[in-house]
């Protein structure tokens, strides 16, 4: 039976969140889907604008934590960007304070354990720890967190930017655990699956890796503009498989790399356009795939998916080898037949088993998500 060209169109959009391009040297994997905020050179406190946001976390639901930096407020939306709620003094006006669920600039948003949000309020000196719903639970005094990541057992991450460039490892309590220098500034951490923290170093432009217990497993960059080069980077995330994406700053440009280090890809420019970057600041992986970008000068964030490589035709079917690389490479499937649906005599497929493939990958993962 043959598919309504809407029908078709839907599930090209959907694919497009899941085939990406294979081959390490490909030009432009991820492309611009949509964004919010933006508009005015200023910001705006209005609900769903921002003013220089600097922090963007995902939740196990899928919703979006900012941290609304120059507006002193945590926003939160849907993956799809609807505004849900905010916090900070007044409700979130753009006034600072120092009481309980209130801020002074804050930097850094990350999600932990039972869907708590941790927020570094860097200019109060402390991290202050909400219910998903912003309702505050406690404190911790007397650290600049700036930068953050938490581990699966809750443990808490922090970068000291401007404090001798150390990494302090602290229980969900707030105690210290353990702390080591990182000989740079740390303006980026994130934690991968497999019991290592990744470093994004601005002022020496490279990122390191280690193990949570502060062993340097391996490093690589340098400063400029080529391809694995940085300019102040800061932010990092990690993808469903694996890859590491630096927020290049000074260069406007997300970067992609292996676990390892070797170049995947990049994309991004200075402008204000859609997939144009000012100061890009924060960056986020969601369950799907998708790419969530804190665009901190122009106000904005900006989420990217990988691009489509495989053709649906009429009957909403697609190549079985397409298939098996979108799901390798966007959700790090290494034996993507075995959760995959009939294959015709054309060694084709529905394009809706693999929808449902990558649905039921998420699912497991938000299951299994601190």
């Amino acid at each position: 039976m043959k598919k309504s060209s809407t029908f078709k169109r839907v599930l090209s959009l959907l694919f497009a969140i899941l085939i990406s391009t294979t081959g390490a040297e490909a030009a432009d994997r991820y492309t611009f889907r949509y964004g919010w905020g933006g508009s005015t050179s200023e910001g705006s406190t209005a609900e769903g604008k921002f003013y220089t946001p600097m922090g963007v976390a995902i939740a196990p639901s899928g919703n979006v934590y900012v941290a609304d930096t120059s507006n002193k407020r945590i926003q939160e939306f849907t993956s799809d960007g609807i505004f849900i709620t905010k916090w900070g003094k007044n409700g979130g006006d753009g006034s600072w304070g120092s009481g309980d669920g209130e801020f002074r600039n804050p930097r850094a948003v990350e999600v932990g354990p039972a869907g708590k949000v941790y927020v570094g309020d860097s200019e109060n000196y402390r991290v202050q720890i909400f219910a998903s719903n912003g309702e505050f639970i406690s404190k911790w005094n007397s650290i600049w967190a700036e930068h953050m990541a938490i581990d699966p057992l809750g443990n808490v991450y922090i970068g000291l930017q401007n404090m001798s460039g150390k990494i302090i490892k602290y229980s969900s309590s707030g105690s210290i655990i353990t702390e080591w220098t990182t000989g740079s500034s740390p303006a980026g951490l994130a934690i991968d699956t497999s019991g290592y923290i990744y470093v994004a170093c601005s002022s020496d432009n490279l990122i390191q890796k280690y193990t949570l217990d502060g062993v340097l497993v391996n490093s690589w960059g340098s400063y400029g503009s080529a391809n694995g080069q940085f300019h102040g980077p800061r932010g990092i995330a990690l993808g469903l498989n694996g890859n590491v994406f630096v927020v290049d700053s000074g260069n406007n440009r997300i970067q992609v790399f292996d676990s390892n280090g070797t170049f995947i890809t990049n994309w991004g420019t200075y402008g204000s356009g859609d997939g144009k970057f000012n100061m890009p600041y924060d960056i986020a992986v969601n369950s799907e795939g998708k790419v969530y970008v804190a665009d901190a000068y122009n106000n904005r964030i900006q989420v990217f998916s990988p691009v489509i490589s495989g053709d649906i035709t009429n009957d909403g079917t697609v190549d079985l080898q397409d298939a098996i690389a979108g799901l390798q490479v966007v959700a790090g499937i290494s034996s993507p037949v075995s959760v995959l649906g009939d294959v015709n005599e054309d060694n084709r497929i529905c394009i809706e088993e693999v929808i449902y493939a990558l649905q039921c990958v998420a699912r497991l993962r938000n299951n299994h998500t601190p």
